[in-house]
């Protein structure tokens, strides 16, 4: 059946019937999307966080190594001395692994140009705000070596639920990635709709989203 005849018998139903297949296909396109996007990343971001940690962890412990190393008396200096060196050969091995673990990742400063570009080539969708959200330190606390930054960004725009779906699949592909946070949508009047995604990248450096 042709789009349109598809559409007339949708306008042809009562108010309750359209707000019924409306829910319904939201629902069904949730599913969709959880299934095939959101559960796959959730996973992923759930072996990143426990890489990190366990980095985190085995730099902060070298850390402590080199400290204890560095207070050594004159009588093993030179034995302290060569031992310090090692400990900080596997601390710099340690930071390039955290590194290219984010490597990645899409920079901060570009995340914001990057998702509106890419909205902007959807024509039925329309860009209300974006708004680039506190950055926060990961990881095991500021006493640490190495500092991980989570960069947050709500993106929100209205359109229709294809757009939408084509948006964020536009967003899945590109070379760059991120992590997804939440995702809302709020039914407008049909077939447009009013969605929020929050996402976030993550780095090693501090520094504000370019929005």
């Amino acid at each position: 059946m042709k789009p349109s005849h598809l559409l007339q018998r949708f306008e042809a139903c009562t108010l309750r019937e359209r707000a019924l297949i409306a829910l319904t296909v939201l629902v069904l396109l949730y599913v969709a999307w959880h299934g095939w996007l959101m559960a796959p990343l959730n996973a992923h971001q759930a072996t990143l966080s426990t890489e990190l940690k366990r980095l985190q962890g085995s730099i902060a412990a070298t850390d402590a190594e080199i400290a204890r190393l560095a207070r050594g008396d004159n009588g093993t200096r030179e034995a302290m001395r060569e031992r310090l060196a090692r400990e900080q050969a596997v601390q710099a091995q340690l930071e390039a692994r955290l590194e290219a673990r984010f490597a990645h990742m899409v920079d901060p400063v570009q995340m914001a140009r990057l998702v509106e570009e890419v909205l902007a080539r959807q024509s039925d969708l329309t860009l209300l705000g974006l708004q680039s959200l506190p950055v926060r330190a990961l990881g095991r606390g500021e006493a640490d070596g190495a500092h991980v930054y989570r960069h947050g960004l709500v993106v929100e725009f209205e359109g229709s639920y294809l757009g939408a779906l084509r948006y964020l699949r536009a967003l899945e592909g590109l070379p760059w990635g991120f992590h997804w946070e939440a995702v809302e949508f709020e039914v407008l009047e049909h077939p447009r709709g009013r969605m929020r995604i929050t996402l976030h990248t993550l780095s090693l450096r501090e520094g504000w989203i370019g929005v």
